[in-house]
């Protein structure tokens, strides 16, 4: 499989303004778990350079933050949250640039398969994880930053095709 340079820098770039998001905002509660701020680069990864590049970048993220800024917590957090990141960037990736699917279905889909997999990994990680913590944490806890991710990637997304920086159908 090739890799065009040009997508390799963008998906770069998009992991690390994922870590440094988190860095600056992750750590104050009211910014950074209702705003998703790791998980938005890593969408946009996967709508730009595809299903491959979006999860390597996915499962980098959260290793890297724990790794620098010893949060989230490498067990269980880190583990389930790069299983997260992974499903938001390949399926992204796959719906968006390989099947060509509407960029808000693209979106949804990967969130939501997404969310199911970091609560799938929560549960076998974790015995204190009920669906009650799962539904606080995840879904309504991110409500503010699925709002914000549904408004701007789609923008962000659609112009950088309509410009010709970055190609839908590009490998």
């Amino acid at each position: 499989m090739k890799v065009s340079v040009k997508n390799l820098i963008v998906a770069a770039l998009l992991l690390m303004l994922s870590v440094a998001l988190y860095k600056f905002f992750g750590s104050v509660r009211i910014f950074g778990g209702y705003l998703c701020v790791m998980q938005a680069p890593i969408l946009l990864c996967g709508l730009l350079c595809g299903p491959v590049l979006g999860g390597l970048a996915g499962v980098a993220a959260p290793f890297i933050c724990s790794l620098l800024f010893n949060s989230p917590a490498m067990y269980p957090d880190t583990y389930a949250l790069a299983v997260e990141l992974v499903f938001f960037g390949v399926m992204c990736g796959v719906l968006y640039k390989t099947m060509y699917q509407n960029v808000y279905v693209s979106l949804l889909l990967s969130m939501y398969i997404g969310k199911t997999a970091y609560e799938f990994m929560m549960k076998f990680l974790s015995n204190a994880y009920s669906a009650e913590s799962f539904l606080n944490d995840v879904f309504y806890g991110c409500i503010p930053g699925i709002i914000v991710i549904i408004v701007i990637l789609p923008l962000i997304a659609i112009l950088l095709d309509k410009t010709g920086l970055m190609r839908r159908g590009e490998k």
